[in-house]
């Protein structure tokens, strides 16, 4: 007879506990996948459902996506399905054995609609020496202005014809001042005489006194006359200071604008010192990464001291807790704009390779337009570890890469493809590595606003840079995993600098000869006002003289006859000057 108050309460319980296995072991094993997948990458870990088979040990993942912890609006990692076979009898062992697995539809950088930031990343940079921009060097149209700016303080010449400016008029102020005092006296000494024809009695009383005057006026005027023929002169002279002057400034502007020519290691770290180190710095962040969760020694547990020893053989048939065989990837990397398909394997993967014995080998290739390949070999079997990277790309798209200041000099490389080799190796912490880059059918243009926009720089410039049409960058490695150290070396640099020299050299000519004419016509403009009055003037003292002769030998004729002084006066009359 069955006892049904003992069978049953146990045959509840065995039906409660296979329940709770077959509905909760799937949420409890996407929850641990979840938390697992956290605390390794440091980012957001979302699994979306798990189905497992007890009876073939298959597992489905499906709707995975971690976050990558250095750009927390992309995913590190995200695929639709992942299927897998488990090893059953490992996993009674608590052992994750992955005999075989498919990723489907992966997705490496794909975007994130929200953050998936935990935990700040670890930042590592290149040690290397800090990068220049174009903007810092002793050069450019703009600094030819500066110096022509700071030429214009040791100029002569605006000081010399400034000055003849103002000593000019103050010298033909003085001449009308002695021309329009000698017509006073003459016009006194003709009432002299007027007064004698009308009254002949006085003529030998106060013909002595108009003749002095006479002869004094004339004596006076010839004085005046010579002067203002030593004023011509004087300005015939002036005129040459300022030439000698606007001689010596010009002088001064060829030789003063001048500098040493650019280099390329100048330009190298302005072309692509930054971006190259952005890059790099990316790189050696996951490998300490790697580092930090695949060690390459194995744990040992100190033995428990008491009254014997237990002594543990190697048993060769031991497995790591966690390991994945081999594991077929089919999915796309996103970068920038472009999505890439590709596909690969991952074989021998887990967190004990020195138990394991074998390294781990990632290999993948892209099936689009833009062919590839990448192999990495992670050897932690053996001290020191050994880890590769070889990467090669015959039509590998880079990005515009931008140099100069935007809305001033902007000189811009345009996206093209180029034929990447990247050669890395790790021999412990010891780094030595070759990234190759070479780009074909480049094209550079400027883009340049403002003064320079119709310079002679901007046109030597462009044609310059039409010239260029390949460019071949080389970066080499060396240093530690905590320490990368980089320098790289472009033929960018070498074009460019050439190019600019070129430029420089043209806009150079052209602002020389743009000060020099400038100058000349600043001082031509600064000085034709002042001469042109200067002769009117001239001209006006002249006539004023003339007149005054005339007048003085109007007062010749009306002196009594007889008397001899006409005679006298007569042959001291001077005829006309010109100039």
């Amino acid at each position: 007879m069955i006892r049904w108050t003992y069978v049953l309460p146990r045959l509840l319980l065995l039906l409660l506990a296979a329940s709770a296995l077959i509905f909760g072991f799937d949420p409890l094993l996407r929850w641990s996948l979840a938390r697992a997948g956290r605390e390794l990458v440091g980012a957001s870990c979302d699994v979306g459902q798990v189905d497992t088979s007890f009876w073939s040990s298959r597992m489905v993942i499906s709707q995975v996506s971690i976050a990558n912890p250095r750009s927390p609006k992309s995913n590190l990692v995200e695929f639709e399905t992942a299927e897998i076979d488990v090893d059953s009898i490992a996993l009674l062992k608590k052992k994750l054995i992955i005999e075989t697995g498919c990723l489907r539809e992966l997705q490496i950088g794909s975007p994130r609609s929200v953050t998936g930031k935990l935990s700040p990343f670890p930042k590592e940079s290149i040690h290397e020496k800090s990068s220049t921009t174009m903007g810092d060097f002793a050069w450019s149209p703009d600094h030819i202005r500066s110096q022509l700016n700071q030429l214009e303080e040791q100029f002569q010449s605006p000081k010399v014809a400034h000055e003849l400016q103002q000593r000019w008029p103050q010298s033909v102020a003085e001449m009308e001042e002695q021309v329009d005092y000698l017509n006073e006296r003459i016009a006194a000494v003709s009432l002299l005489a007027q007064q004698l024809q009308n009254d002949p009695s006085q003529t030998f009383q106060r013909l002595p006194e108009i003749t002095g005057m006479l002869q004094q006026l004339r004596q006076d005027r010839l004085e005046t006359e010579k002067a203002l023929f030593r004023l011509a002169k004087q300005v015939a002279h002036d005129r040459q200071a300022v030439t000698d002057a606007r001689r010596h400034d010009t002088q001064l502007i060829q030789n003063s604008l001048h500098w040493e020519d650019i280099t390329a290691s100048q330009l190298d770290d302005v072309t692509t010192a930054l971006e190259w180190k952005q890059w790099l710095s990316e790189w050696f962040a996951w490998i300490q990464w790697t580092r930090q969760y695949l060690p390459h020694q194995m744990d040992q547990t100190e033995p428990t001291r008491g009254r014997g020893i237990q002594v543990c053989f190697p048993n060769p048939d031991a497995l790591p807790t966690c390991m994945v065989r081999e594991l077929h990837l089919d999915g796309k990397w996103f970068r920038a704009s472009d999505s890439i398909p590709f596909s690969g394997t991952l074989q021998n993967a887990t967190n004990q390779p020195k138990l394991l014995g074998t390294p781990t080998i990632l290999t993948a290739q892209s099936r689009g337009d833009i062919p590839f390949s990448v192999n990495v070999e992670l050897n932690h079997v053996q001290d020191p570890p050994q880890d590769s990277l070889r990467v090669h790309s015959r039509a590998f798209a880079t990005p515009r890469l931008n140099l100069g200041k935007e809305g001033h000099l902007l000189i811009c490389v345009e996206p093209t493809t180029a034929e990447l080799q990247v050669v890395l190796n790790l021999t412990g912490e010891e780094l030595d590595g070759h990234i190759s880059l070479r780009q074909e059918k480049v094209q550079l243009v400027t883009d340049i606003t403002g003064e320079l926009q119709d310079s002679a720089f901007t046109k030597s410039l462009q044609s310059q840079l039409a010239n260029i049409d390949t460019l071949a960058t080389s970066v080499r490695l060396s240093g530690s995993v905590g320490r990368p150290r980089g320098s790289v070396e472009s033929t960018l640099g070498r074009e460019l600098s050439s190019a600019l020299n070129v430029a420089l050299r043209q806009e150079l000519d052209s602002q020389r000869d743009h000060a020099i004419a400038k100058l000349q016509t600043q001082i031509e403009q600064s000085l034709a006002a002042a001469e042109s009055s200067l002769r009117q003037k001239q001209d006006d003292l002249m006539s004023k003289l003339q007149l005054g002769e005339s007048e003085l030998q109007r007062i010749t004729a009306i002196l009594p006859t007889g008397s001899g002084i006409g005679d006298f006066l007569g042959s001291r009359i001077l005829r006309k000057r010109s100039f």
